[in-house]
């Protein structure tokens, strides 16, 4: 099968349907396909603890690019407080969600447009503005928001990393892991997804050597070589 789809170029997966939703069986009757599309950033989103911040780490190791890490850690640690505080405040909540997505966008811009990058998440902490905050509309139709929506859908390559219960263990920013609400913030980034229509590569297997092979594919498709041959997975830390 043909890794691209030839009725927009996009990259195809698993069950034969590509990015936008072309079924392969479409193919007979498609335009010709356009080269793949060189994305410069990648993304890791979804829900806490399923193992974004691992992926990124392995990206940015085996392909030798800078890394752009959470944002919420660092605004929790300045701020002094922990989400338990946050979550039952709503006014809080707003205000720190709005400036960890705030500071992902500043950071990303600092990167010039040739580089390549990795980041630990992107939009998907809005997931958390509307599941405990409010303001959501006001920000994501913003310019600077739409701006950045933009860029990410032109040059990114999301990575959506699904939940899966075995791998949830607790950290320093989320003290108990509620599988619920994993599950409910995961369902509301794929929301996300599909409201803001941004293409993205579901990574569903809780094995870390699987998990590395599909992204080793997926990133060499678009256009990344890696930079340290036979790049294996540290065992160091847990899927965050």
């Amino acid at each position: 099968m043909d890794p691209c789809c030839a009725v927009c170029g996009e990259l195809r997966f698993d069950g034969g349907s590509c990015f936008r939703g072309h079924p392969y069986a479409t193919l007979a009757v498609a335009k010709p396909r356009r080269p793949v599309p060189n994305r410069q950033r990648v993304y890791f989103v979804g829900a806490h603890r399923v193992g974004k911040s691992t992926l990124a780490r392995w990206v940015r190791e085996t392909y030798q690019v800078k890394m752009v890490s959470e944002m919420a850690r660092l605004e929790l640690a300045e701020r002094e407080t922990d989400l338990a505080s946050l979550r039952v405040d709503v006014e809080a909540t707003t205000n720190y969600q709005r400036s960890v997505f705030e500071r992902q966008i500043y950071v990303e811009a600092q990167i010039p447009d040739n580089e390549r990058v990795v980041a630990d998440r992107s939009f998907d902490n809005l997931a958390y503005m509307l599941q405990f905050g409010t303001g959501y509309g006001e920000l994501v139709n913003s310019p600077v928001v739409q701006s950045y929506l933009r860029t990410v859908r032109e040059r990114g390559l999301i990575f959506f990393v699904r939940p899966q219960q075995k791998l949830l263990k607790t950290d320093d920013v989320n003290k108990e892991v509620d599988w619920e609400l994993v599950c409910r913030i995961d369902q509301t980034v794929m929301v996300l997804l599909n409201q803001m229509e941004l293409p993205y590569v579901p990574i569903e297997s809780p094995d870390q050597r699987e998990r590395q092979q599909h992204l080793r594919t997926v990133l060499s498709l678009a256009g990344w070589t890696p930079a340290v041959r036979g790049a294996k997975f540290d065992g160091g830390g847990t899927p965050t």
